[in-house]
């Protein structure tokens, strides 16, 4: 009894792994309601072999394990055939083919309600004869998911997913071999196969367990570190290009001013205005450029702390202050008072609001709406920042705080501030949140731990 418990609970957190760390993932979408359907069978095993037993109104039970068992036959061969699907197309098509797929589930719940008899209402599906209406379907499912994850497999020409797409295929091959049995047992030697299975299941957990440690497959670490190595080179990519950009166009600029002076000084009548011109643009190039990486080394060297006690209203306020020439045409709302008192380092938090001010600035329009928010949540101080622009796409607000990376192309943005804002927050042990819908507007949270705060205003 405690064995399948303890199974049946660790298949369930390995699935609730799977879908949380990628949703978006279609292939882990499908293998988690693989692996749900399945727990639903074990947990039908539970009540039929330990709970019935000892029960005395054991009715109402078995309807329950019976349906359990209906539900899991019925959509493990599903899942497991779209999981395969999705790892072969690599999500790049639509899996309106789901819809097609789950026909057959469909029509097995109306044969239930058409024959009662000999539906799960009555018995056992792997007992009804009406039993190989599910095993002709079923398993040429699990032959096609084995066939599309092989061909994955075989096809793939990266090494680094290569690697990732054995390992899947090693895990799931015997899982749905295993499946597969379960079809076929209860049909020609009408017994259950789970109990000869259940040493395999334990043993495709503890692999399953064993290799998200240690190679993150299934999109999964066991610590929740989600794999940044695309959005990484993503990032530095493109802040390549814009200081590529930056460079080539003061060195064109130089280079161009330099070719007017040597003209100018070849011929016969000097013209000292546009030699001065020329040197003056030659300065302004070069000044830019060193302005240029005097600020990505100021955003990118090491933070260190220079902690005091703020008040959060003060900090606010000073960086509203700052930004006052570029809030001309912006109405801002502060709902805040002053109380909010905090440890930390006053010049690098006024830097962070200095950094998502602008930011909230540029992707707003005319009459544009900035509100500024202070208030506790729980065991935490929040300043919220709110602002009504443009706001970012779904697509990229999860790159955000990646060094580089920028939706903006002007030469001096290098997509270093919410990088650095982050990093701020980080070493105060807080917290940095973005919340953005396109085209409605974004919200940013500085959030203060319960060690740093030290007064709260009671509004």
């Amino acid at each position: 009894m405690m064995l399948v418990l303890v199974l049946l609970l660790l298949w369930g957190i390995v699935a609730i792994i799977i879908l949380y760390n990628d949703v978006e993932n279609k292939f882990n979408y499908w293998y988690s309601g693989l692996i749900f359907s399945v727990s639903l069978g074990l947990l039908c095993e539970i009540i039929r072999n330990n709970i019935v037993p000892i029960t005395i109104n054991r009715e109402i039970l078995e309807l329950i394990a019976r349906f359990l068992s209906a539900l899991s036959y019925r959509l493990s061969p599903y899942f497991g055939i779209l999981a395969g699907v999705a790892m072969y197309y690599q999500d790049k098509r639509k899996m309106k083919i789901s819809i097609v797929l789950f026909l057959p589930v469909i029509l097995g719940f109306i044969v239930d309600f058409i024959y009662p008899e000999a539906s799960f209402i009555t018995v056992f599906p792997d007992y009804s004869p009406f039993f190989w209406t599910i095993v002709i379907w079923a398993v040429p499912y699990g032959l096609i998911t084995d066939t599309l994850m092989v061909l994955s497999y075989t096809k793939e020409k990266s090494q680094r997913f290569k690697q990732q797409k054995l390992l899947t295929c090693i895990l799931m091959l015997p899982m749905m071999i295993l499946m597969t049995s379960a079809y076929l047992v209860p049909l020609f030697f009408r017994t259950h196969p789970f109990i000869y299975n259940l040493f395999s299941d334990i043993m495709i957990l503890l692999l399953i367990l064993m290799f998200a440690l240690k190679y993150g497959i299934l999109g999964i670490r066991i610590k929740f570190e989600r794999e940044r190595l695309d959005s990484t080179i993503k990032a530095m990519t493109s802040g390549t290009a814009i200081l590529n950009h930056s460079i080539k166009n003061e060195i064109f600029k130089i280079s161009m001013c330099m070719k007017n002076i040597r003209k100018s000084v070849h011929k016969n009548k000097l013209d000292i205005d546009d030699v001065d011109g020329n040197i003056q643009t030659v300065l302004d190039a070069t000044d830019h450029l060193t302005a240029m990486m005097k600020r990505i080394q100021d955003q990118m060297k090491e933070i260190i702390l220079m902690e005091s006690s703020v008040d959060l209203a003060e900090i606010v306020g000073k960086a509203i202050e700052m930004q006052q020439y570029c809030l001309e045409n912006i109405t801002v709302v502060k709902n805040y008072s002053q109380g909010f008192i905090v440890k930390c380092d006053q010049i690098h938090i006024t830097e962070v609001l200095n950094n998502i001010i602008k930011n909230a600035v540029e992707a707003m329009l005319k009459n544009g709406k900035l509100e500024i928010t202070i208030y506790p949540k729980g065991t935490v101080v929040v300043i919220e920042v709110k602002d009504n622009g443009i706001g970012i796409s779904k697509e990229n607000v999860k790159y955000v705080f990646d060094p580089f990376f920028s939706t903006k192309r002007s030469s001096m943005n290098f997509g270093l501030g919410m990088s650095y804002s982050y990093n701020v927050m980080q070493h105060h042990r807080g917290n940095l949140e973005i919340r953005s819908k396109e085209n409605i507007g974004t919200i940013v949270l500085l959030i203060f731990p319960k060690e740093r705060i030290l007064t709260v205003s009671r509004i």
